[in-house]
């Protein structure tokens, strides 16, 4: 390689490595600045010496035809490269990317497999991470580190500036490269690694060619023996012929510490990049800050800010033993400062006293961290985002990357505008908020919300632009194609709901068009009654938005007559998993149908349920919920419900449906026969006339019943049951039976068991 050329081996996000970068840089003045990245970014280089620009951020690059197709490149302020593009905007030196395109492996995602091409790829990568895992644990085992990041963060990060040690760097890379085998036709893997050094040796030779000063090369410490050896140009283009190309668009996006994290799967993260934020702040002092007494003291009086701001104690005092303890550590361990490791045993000894649950709040916050970055307002984003942007800062949202809880009230304009811009959000792929509740007891005046940013947002930002270049568009748009492509009514109706708690009017009436066509032709009464309750769910909403509550209200009562019209028919005959979903179905209907407030249809609905009891096909567990229905609408007196109770667990009738149909009736709540004596003592009698292998059969629907009660019901239904010992309800049913027996008592640990109280009251 050309002598002008001059490498520069770097971890893409070390401190250390920055550090010592920058003071490189300033020494050699390079004519030209090239960095390992895609070349299809290089415009947005630029951007990088905006002062507006506040790391973490990312490069986001995604096929022009699918989206979803997408790579980040994510930057901190302690990543060299960063401090590369902020150095050569500093100096005016023109700068460039020269890895692969991204658009090549873009192109190679897209492109069809085989199942034998995926077979082959799958069986190379794990033959090729079975022989190579991180190829610095071979030099940690030799330097006696635990690992390769400790033997990195020793030698690199922990030092503070040194030119120098990009000499030890390539030299070390040259040996262990040394060890590996360097055939591309190894394993589809090895051949895009040299692939991407046959691409960055020809830009280097292509700014030779411009320039007779000296060209600077940041690239992965791992490429360094690559880019250094001696190539012929032929054989690096023969490796980049026939590559495959797509159109890619590439923008600058906010990032996250917690996604630089190594933890969240970045296979380039580090394991602490709140920690590793801290130390470029330091360097970039220059100052006494590194000295090791007053590194360690600035650290822990961070730790000892935070632990206070959680409401825990830390003292001056404590703060001083941490530091000294610090520095102590790093002296017993032959280290020139302390390093992460000694800085958390201080801090858990001293500021946490051995506990670690407050320490865990120093490693989410400070360690790993939370930041978010921000972009300049002069950076140009994809349409979206830049929507986004603007509304996030209009209705004062700003992104955080730690989930965080938002109370609306939908009663002020600015409660609305944020719920209407979420549910946007919402619409369009984009989850950045999750709807967890509707403030309690304050009706539907408020919303909460569950707000937390990932990068991966972005990425369905860009999805989203085949519907519209702004939130409302996409929103719009994204609604009437996801209902075009549907017949089904239930999600049609689900559709229609999240429109008009969008705030989006055209595309409501669009979807309720289409569900008024799809509602003619359903034939799925389960599916209509699941299509009712969301729009009368949205006409609740009636006093905080605006609403075509004449229309929504003659839908929904249109399907409600379909729905009294096939449900006995419905109901007849079904298998256990169609029973179960239609006694959901029927709940939901019903809670529903109350809120509609039709006398008519609640008269035909009622009429309906009792229907369900005489007709001998209707599967038990609907049978039973049609009766409960019926008694808590108080449309049947307590001798009718006895009656029907006791048809349904007569002895005449098989175990397996009896106990069915208590399920349907019992339901979620066992008041009905808390507050029923004779109930109860049907419930009862049932019970005891069971023969042990019929119980069995039994048990299973009995164990489902009483495990939607309360704690607090199943307290005091074993608290009658206990009464009922002592003949206080309910006398012996069978001559010979006595209920204070040793046997009885022996039975109530089963019983207890059913109730589910051995685990959950004590």
């Amino acid at each position: 390689m050309d002598e002008r050329v001059h490498l520069f081996g770097i971890r893409h996000h070390g401190p250390g490595s920055a550090a010592s970068l920058v003071m490189a840089l300033d020494a050699l003045q390079p004519a030209i600045v090239l960095i390992e990245g895609p070349p299809e970014a290089d415009g947005l280089i630029v951007y990088a010496g905006l002062a507006g620009m506040k790391p973490p951020v990312a490069l986001l690059a995604y096929a022009a035809e699918d989206p979803a197709q997408s790579s980040f490149f994510p930057f901190a302020s302690f990543s060299p490269e960063w401090q590369t593009m902020r150095w050569a905007a500093r100096h005016d030196r023109p700068v460039r990317f020269i890895d692969l395109p991204i658009g090549a492996s873009l192109a190679a995602r897209m492109q069809p497999e085989t199942p034998e091409e995926a077979a082959d790829e799958g069986a190379a990568a794990i033959e090729e991470s079975l022989l190579q895992g991180d190829p610095l644990d071979r030099l940690a085992e030799i330097s006696g580190h635990a690992d390769g990041e400790a033997f990195w963060n020793a030698l690199v990060e922990s030092r503070g500036a040194a030119s120098e040690v990009f000499a030890v760097i390539a030299d070390a890379m040259t040996e262990l490269r040394a060890s590996f085998p360097e055939d591309p036709a190894r394993s589809p893997a090895a051949l895009r690694e040299a692939r991407r050094e046959a691409h960055m040796r020809l830009r280097i030779r292509d700014a030779l060619k411009e320039t007779t000063g000296p060209v600077a090369v940041v690239c992965g410490a791992w490429h360094v023996p690559a880019l250094a050896r001696k190539v012929a140009i032929a054989d690096d283009k023969a490796l980049l012929k026939d590559l495959p190309k797509a159109k890619v668009e590439v923008t600058w996006i906010p990032w996250t510490e917690t996604r630089l994290a190594a933890a969240s799967g970045y296979g380039a993260g580090v394991s602490s990049p709140g920690w590793y934020a801290h130390l470029w702040r330091l360097y970039e002092d220059r100052a006494d800050s590194m000295q090791p007494d007053v590194f360690a003291s600035t650290w822990q009086t961070r730790v000892a800010t935070l632990l206070r701001e959680e409401g825990h104690s830390a003292s001056t005092a404590s703060v001083i033993e941490a530091s000294r303890l610090a520095t102590g550590l790093a002296a017993m361990r032959d280290l020139a400062a302390p390093g992460l490791a000694e800085m958390r045993d201080a801090t858990l000894a001293a500021l946490c006293h051995g506990d670690e649950t407050p320490f865990r709040v120093v490693e989410r916050r400070l360690i790993i961290g939370e930041a978010v970055g921000e972009l300049d307002e002069d950076v140009p984003q994809m349409p979206l985002a830049a929507d986004l942007a603007l509304w996030q800062k209009r209705l004062r949202l700003k992104p955080e990357a730690v989930a965080q809880e938002v109370s609306l009230d939908l009663r002020s304009e600015a409660g609305l505008a944020k719920s209407t811009l979420l549910h946007r959000l919402d619409l369009i792929g984009v989850g950045w908020g999750r709807l967890s509740g509707s403030g309690g007891g304050r009706g539907t005046f408020r919303e909460i919300w569950v707000l937390a940013w990932t990068p991966e947002l972005s990425v369905k930002l860009a999805e989203a632009l085949i519907h519209g270049v702004t939130i409302e568009q996409a929103a719009s748009g994204a609604a009437v194609a996801r209902a075009s492509a549907t017949k089904d009514v239930r999600v049609l109706a689900d559709l229609v709901r999240l429109c008009l708690m969008s705030d989006l009017p055209q595309a409501a009436e669009q979807c309720i068009g289409l569900l008024q066509a799809a509602a003619v032709d359903a034939a799925d009464v389960v599916s209509l009654m699941q299509a009712v309750p969301p729009l009368v769910s949205v006409l609740r909403y009636g006093t905080a938005r605006k609403m075509p509550t004449e229309a929504l209200a003659s839908l929904a009562k249109a399907m409600a007559v379909e729905v009294n019209a096939g449900l006995g028919l419905a109901a007849a005959n079904l298998d256990d998993d169609a029973a179960a979903a239609m006694r959901k179905a029927m709940v939901e209907f019903d809670d529903a149908l109350n809120l509609l407030d039709d006398t008519h249809l609640s008269r035909e609905w009622l009429q309906r349920l009792r229907d369900l009891g005489d007709d001998a096909s209707v599967t038990p567990l609907i049978a039973g919920l049609g009766l409960r229905r019926l008694y808590d609408r108080s449309a049947l007196g307590e001798d009718e419900a006895a009656t029907g109770f006791a048809r349904a667990l007569s002895p005449g009738n098989a175990p397996k449906a009896a106990g069915q149909w208590l399920e349907g009736f019992l339901g979620n709540s066992a008041e009905v026969i808390l507050q029923d004596p004779a109930l109860f003592a049907l419930v009862d009698d049932w019970l005891t006339q069971q023969e042990s292998t019929d119980f069995t059969e039994v048990l299973p629907m009995l164990r489902r019943a009483f495990s939607g009660f309360g704690v607090s019901e199943r307290r005091r239904l074993m608290a009658e049951v206990a009464r009922a010992t002592s003949g206080r309800h309910i006398a012996p049913k069978r001559s010979g039976d006595d209920l204070s027996a040793p046997g009885f008592a022996a039975a109530l640990p089963l019983l207890t068991s059913i109730l589910g109280l051995d685990t959950h009251v004590r």
